[in-house]
């Protein structure tokens, strides 16, 4: 599993990619290191800073 800063600095890649249509399944096939879990923590992650205002 990926660290907590992993989610920090992925996230706004993987927001965008997920936004554009990605699929999780197809955002993984492209970073092997990752499992479905880090992707939903930067999806999670960048939810709260939205949230936030930050």
């Amino acid at each position: 599993m990926a660290s907590p800063a992993f989610a920090a600095n992925a996230s706004p890649s993987f927001v965008v990619q997920i936004g554009a249509g990605r699929s999780i399944e197809a955002l993984l096939a492209g970073y092997p290191y990752l499992e479905r879990k880090d992707v939903l923590e930067a999806l999670r992650y960048s939810a709260r800073r939205a949230k936030s205002g930050s």
